[in-house]
């Protein structure tokens, strides 16, 4: 990774499970630290591009995943995957000694199978962020005719990104899920056949749309850089992910956010995910827990105070 590209673009995150949070507050939650903050370029200084031989991401080549990891880790070797559990499932084995995840879309919101795979994997953190611009164009085979088009491939998340525009020109047509983007392209037979695909993709015998179809001009789509084990205890950063779990009260996330907000963060997004394996019920056998788990992105000039 350049030093440029790291001043314009990085973010620092770390993410690593195991660890609790004590709040200091009436109803003295206890919260499940998941997510840590720390600089992505103290991380560079300690951990130098040649500890990233290989790193692992959603293929194919071509793939907005694909772009991510080349303007991350331009000189590691990377590694193509069929699917995020792959993905993650290359870092946990050692395959991979890194990978990178979209983990929100401004357009589409959070990628949810990422952000469960980064709360359900022990031992992982986040070190650096990048935010790609996302450029969708409507792919055919060469010389179509878009009028007989009665298929449309793409990821499900480039599918919903560009919905209004599939809505008002292509009606009737059947969207179709795709492992990626990128391997949509290779669903295209006949001209009654689509895809959508980034701008970025120039493949022989295709043509690409003028212009992006998405349903705004402000598409951009977060990516994280995850390794496995922990990082340094004195890491520092201006923004953080994390995970809690409450008690199944009234008032317990008013709580926590109380706590948040006397601390001085600011707290910019905040996304509840379902508990695994617990049904959803007024209150749960033991009374400790909630049915969701709140994800919060806060922006925190003093997070190793606060944490």
């Amino acid at each position: 990774c350049k030093k440029s590209f790291i001043a314009k673009y990085c973010v620092g995150l770390a993410f690593f499970s195991g660890r609790l949070l004590s709040v200091n507050s009436p109803s003295k939650i206890r919260a499940r630290l998941v997510f840590r903050a720390t600089d992505f370029l103290e991380l560079l200084v300690n951990n130098r591009e040649d500890y990233m031989q290989t790193v692992g991401y959603l293929g194919p080549e071509g793939s907005y995943s694909h772009l991510a990891a080349k303007y991350m880790c331009g000189r590691a070797k990377l590694n193509a995957y069929a699917s995020f559990s792959q993905v993650f499932s290359s870092l946990v084995s050692g395959r991979t000694d890194a990978i990178v995840v979209p983990i929100e879309n401004s357009l589409n919101g959070g990628v949810l199978q990422n952000m469960d795979l980064l709360q359900s994997t022990p031992g992982v953190y986040a070190c650096g962020q990048y935010t790609l611009k996302i450029d969708h164009r409507l792919v055919t085979v060469n010389g179509a005719d878009k009028n007989k088009i009665k298929r449309i491939y793409s990821h499900s998340q480039a599918l919903e990104q560009c919905a209004r525009y599939l809505y008002e020109n292509f009606p009737s047509a059947e969207l179709i899920p795709a492992p990626s983007t990128a391997a949509s392209l290779d669903m295209l037979k006949t001209e009654e056949d689509a895809a959508i695909a980034g701008s970025h993709t120039v493949k022989a015998g295709f043509t690409l749309s003028d212009n992006n179809i998405a349903d705004g001009d402000g598409n951009f789509t977060h990516f994280l850089l995850v390794k496995k084990g922990d990082v340094p205890e004195n890491s520092r950063s201006q923004r953080i992910y994390f995970s809690v779990t409450c008690k199944n009260r009234a008032g317990a996330l008013l709580d926590l956010l109380g706590c948040i907000s006397r601390k001085g963060l600011n707290m910019t997004k905040i996304e509840s995910r379902p508990i695994k394996n617990v049904p959803d019920s007024p209150q749960s056998k033991d009374g400790k827990t909630c049915s969701a788990i709140p994800y919060g992105d806060t922006a925190c000039p003093n997070t190793l105070h606060f944490f």
